[in-house]
């Protein structure tokens, strides 16, 4: 049986192929930071991005962000409710390697802020542009995430 694929359908599937590649990288999370850019917490975003856009399901959610699958459930519900509608990913999106979070010590937010500023080099502002939040909201995130670290700022 042959399956007669027009130039389009060939040029979707690929493309759909791209950004499952970009999600997946060698079995590591890669996050897109757009997700953040909203109403919901880090921790929501994260869940709910993981459960919709990648399938996962909430017992390896949970495995992933070592929490409880309760938790994870009862966070994604709550995102559901806030977000009813699958985040859209745009190819500019910086991308986040959730193996590089602190799970155990930081918040999602100071882990994401670390992670942008220091693997990706981005200054306080940009953060704050892409993430839609206070300069001031990302030097304090970060500055708590340096002292639970032992770092001084």
């Amino acid at each position: 049986m042959t399956i007669n694929l027009t130039k389009y359908d060939k040029e979707q599937l690929l493309g759909e192929f791209k950004e499952f590649l970009l999600q997946k990288n060698d079995d590591n999370l890669i996050i897109p930071s757009e997700i953040f850019s909203n109403d919901i917490s880090p921790f929501e975003s994260i869940v709910k991005y993981l459960h919709e856009n990648c399938d996962i399901g909430y017992s390896d959610i949970a495995k992933t962000l070592n929490r409880d699958r309760q938790v994870i459930w009862k966070t994604y519900e709550r995102a559901a409710k806030k977000k009813n509608t699958k985040f859209k990913i745009g190819k500019k999106s910086a991308r986040i390697d959730i193996r590089s979070f602190d799970l155990e010590n930081l918040s999602f937010l100071e882990n994401i802020i670390l992670y942008l500023k220091e693997a990706q080099g981005l200054k306080n502002s940009e953060i704050a542009k892409m993430l839609k939040k206070d300069p001031r909201t990302i030097w304090t995130s970060y500055s708590r995430a340096m002292k639970k670290r032992g770092e001084r700022r």
